[in-house]
């Protein structure tokens, strides 16, 4: 898993 990945579907959590 790349982190930068990771990140986005971090930050896209509460988008969802």
């Amino acid at each position: 898993v790349n982190c930068l990945d990771s990140l986005l579907v971090v930050l896209d959590w509460p988008s969802l």
